[in-house]
């Protein structure tokens, strides 16, 4: 009868967004081969800790992230961009966000301003 040989494959993960971190935080602690529970005694947490981290890593100290990974056997690395490898495309730089420029109107939305507007 043939053996079962786990692997545990060395994987990259790019996060770009709190929802990655999450499916990152679980897929390591699962390639560890560790329940929630065991993960939790490794950095001295509970179980439900662990469940609270993966649902919102983001409410998280990065000490406690960095704790978690380093017990599934990872790091993390902060590295400039690839060009081609983000899901999505990179923040605006500070103080240059979307919302603090007002919206272009459309020829739609003029047409729908003139119709409130008129006195029928």
């Amino acid at each position: 009868m043939p053996r079962k040989i786990h692997v545990l494959a060395l994987m990259d993960y790019a996060i770009d967004t709190m929802l990655q971190l999450r499916i990152a935080l679980r897929d390591l602690r699962k390639r560890s081969y560790l329940n929630q529970t065991e993960a939790g005694k490794l950095i001295g947490v509970s179980q439900r800790r662990i469940t609270q981290i993966e649902a919102d890593p983001m409410r998280t100290s990065f000490d406690q992230l960095s704790r978690l990974v380093a017990a599934y056997g990872g790091h993390f690395l902060i590295a400039p961009p690839v060009a081609g490898l983000l899901s999505e495309p990179p923040p605006p730089p500070y103080g240059t966000s979307p919302a603090s420029k007002p919206k272009r109107k459309t020829k739609a939305d003029k047409i729908r301003e003139s119709i409130e507007n008129a006195n029928w």
